[in-house]
């Protein structure tokens, strides 16, 4: 028995990269992919049949959201003050993440309220070309780009709201990681996004490429605490629900147990 696994969409590759994507998914037992957007990117694979494609979304490990240290103490250890609002971008700095989106949409929101934070967690080819749009739009006092960390749960806990603006995604793991922190989610309504967002439960879901859509979201969590604490708490809820190691795990075990029954029979 063997399982392909596609943890990312189709249109990120070439077509003869998607060609071998799916000559190799074809060859398999059976495919896993982490999101029901990866899913129909395969459509047709089974010649009809959806028995072999099998819905197994990310998952984490919660011990490891478990901060070392308080909101205040990483605040000020970043220089923030403790009484600003800190919105967040978590991931690696590449195109498909759209984060000349987000930086337009923190221009919005700091005209809107002149003290906001942002913070920008991660490393990536795209990191030049944002750091001088981030000069070009007047944000570099605000705008601080921290680069990879291995402090990930800790800054998570010092933001406030968690932006999410690529074009693509299948299941990203930032969001279910902010959400594992008790944090509310403004993301692009793409991809597995709303298999994980719950629309006014734990976050938001708004177009891509949308700036003033994502400024307007954001404000509205920004003014309202008890929203953010309401949004922050459902997230952490659903992510002990439904995407916890032991869980997925346990899914996974599930799979290749009835792949070797339908295989090799119940004997």
């Amino acid at each position: 028995v063997a399982l392909a696994s596609r943890r990312e969409l189709l249109n990120l590759r070439s077509p003869w990269q998607q060609r071998a994507i799916r000559v190799a998914c074809r060859l398999a037992t059976g495919v896993v992919v982490n999101s029901r957007a990866a899913g129909r990117d395969l459509v047709g694979l089974e010649s009809g049949s959806r028995r072999r494609i099998e819905v197994l979304p990310n998952c984490i490990d919660l011990h490891e959201f478990e901060p070392r240290l308080s909101p205040g103490e990483v605040r000020r250890e970043l220089g923030l003050s403790p009484r600003s609002i800190v919105i967040g971008v978590l991931g690696n700095l590449r195109p498909e993440k759209d984060l000349e989106t987000f930086l337009l949409a923190a221009r919005g929101i700091l005209d809107a309220i002149p003290s906001a934070e942002f913070l920008v967690i991660g490393d990536g080819p795209a990191g030049n070309r944002l750091k001088w749009l981030a000069d070009d739009l007047h944000l570099s006092e605000s705008v601080h780009f921290l680069s990879e960390r291995s402090d990930v749960p800790d800054l998570l806990a010092a933001l406030d709201v968690l932006v999410m603006s690529s074009y693509t995604e299948s299941f990203p793991n930032a969001i279910l990681e902010a959400m594992a922190m008790g944090k509310p989610v403004v993301a692009t309504n793409v991809g597995g996004i709303p298999e994980l967002v719950e629309e006014g439960q734990t976050g938001f879901l708004v177009p891509p490429r949308d700036p003033k859509a994502i400024a307007d979201r954001v404000l509205h969590l920004c003014r309202d605490s008890a929203r953010r604490l309401q949004m922050g708490r459902a997230g952490r809820s659903r992510v002990e629900s439904n995407f916890t190691v032991q869980d997925v795990t346990a899914r996974l075990e599930g799979i290749y147990v009835r792949s070797l029954r339908e295989r090799f029979g119940s004997a």
